[in-house]
């Protein structure tokens, strides 16, 4: 809870705690990437959120290298990903994880979208928007 600062120097305040987030309570869940999303990768907390999202049928979706959180909680197996990939190191993640690295902007799967960076950033939004506005 509390201000959470972005590497852009953007602010946003949480209401929350990822470990008192109840995902029946959101239309869907979706996880922001950039430098600091990597502390993620192995929490606990976020891998219980994305594995309930999916068990709930709900909109899951992340971007830039929070597609690897996705993949590590093991909600990627055999679904179409795609991931910010500047070093090659997290399409490797997603396939070790059993998912299908798919090199483009916006990869759709079902209910899980995923983006590869803040230059899809507008495209994963619209991808959002138009899968909530269609239940």
């Amino acid at each position: 809870m509390g201000e959470c600062l972005g590497s852009l120097g953007g602010s946003a305040q949480a209401t929350i705690t990822l470990s008192a987030v109840k995902v029946e309570n959101y239309a869907g869940i979706i996880f922001v990437g950039g430098p600091g999303a990597t502390i993620y990768q192995t929490d606990k907390n976020a891998w219980r959120v994305a594995q309930a999202a999916v068990q709930q049928h709900k909109l899951l979706a992340a971007i830039c290298i929070a597609p690897t959180i996705l993949a590590l909680a093991g909600v990627l197996k055999n679904k179409q990903s795609t991931v910010w990939n500047g070093d090659k190191k997290p399409a490797v993640i997603l396939q070790q994880a059993g998912a299908i690295f798919i090199d483009q902007p916006v990869v759709h799967d079902g209910l899980i979208i995923t983006a590869n960076g803040p230059a899809a950033a507008t495209a994963f939004a619209r991808a959002i928007i138009n899968k909530l506005a269609r239940p």
